[in-house]
């Protein structure tokens, strides 16, 4: 019986700096993931190193003439770890701490490329056959979303943008009407456990997403930006 995963599985990585040296580091800490795709403990794995992203492939699936330097698979507690450190030996061009990658995993290999240049990326999941997308995290009181606040949203140009309301301005009821006379929806933030806000799906249909896509976040103050990356543009 074949202990390969069923299909591809695309995950979010991110390029972080360690301390003291401040050298770029990838964590792989998807341990479920990479137990399914043959990472297991010990595993001797080839890292390649290219524009914008790398692969790294279990020795046993690799080829001789690849050059790159090894790594292998770690154990944390009871859980699996891949940590891609660049060095000499393994400098991916066009690649800083804070870049997002998107990563497909494959039984042996992980290919990992840059996402454009964002402060957040989601997955959209699914929920009752419809793209669902639940956010959380710093990223919304950093942005001043707090929970219960007003905002409303538009859509154009396939991006969809997040704008908080200045309450003091004006009450509800006028709100709904300036929203409604510009075609804007409303929607608020809520508190569990921390601030957290739920994307319509009738708002992600309206962007095109659909489950398994990516959404990047970008974000000013008072100002949430969300887009669909081009997986397809990156090679996946």
């Amino acid at each position: 019986m074949s202990n390969e995963a069923p299909c591809k599985q695309m995950r979010i990585l991110q390029v972080t700096a360690t301390k003291p040296s401040y050298c770029e580091q990838v964590n792989i800490r998807l341990s479920t993931i990479l137990a399914q795709t043959g990472f297991v403990c010990n595993a001797p794995v080839q890292a390649i190193a290219e524009k914008d992203g790398f692969t790294l492939t279990l020795h046993e699936h690799s080829r001789t003439h690849e050059t790159g330097k090894t790594i292998h698979v770690k154990t944390y507690g009871s859980r699996l770890r891949l940590n891609v450190y660049f060095s000499k030996k393994f400098l991916p061009t066009g690649l800083k701490a804070g870049d997002f990658l998107a990563a497909k995993f494959e039984h042996g290999t992980i290919t990992a490329r840059k996402l454009p240049d964002a402060n957040k990326y989601y997955i959209i999941g699914e929920e009752a056959h419809s793209p669902y997308l639940l956010m959380s995290g710093a990223i919304l009181p950093d942005a001043g979303f707090e929970a219960d606040a007003i905002s409303t949203v538009s859509v154009v140009n396939n991006e969809l943008t997040i704008r908080l309301w200045d309450q003091q301005a004006t009450d509800y009821p006028e709100i709904v009407k300036f929203a409604r006379s510009r075609k804007l929806q409303i929607i608020q933030p809520y508190q569990s456990q921390e601030v957290r806000l739920k994307i319509p799906p009738y708002l992600l249909d309206a962007v095109g997403f659909e489950p398994g896509d990516f959404a990047g976040v970008s974000t000013h103050h008072a100002t949430i930006k969300m887009f669909k990356a081009d997986l397809q543009s990156l090679g996946f």
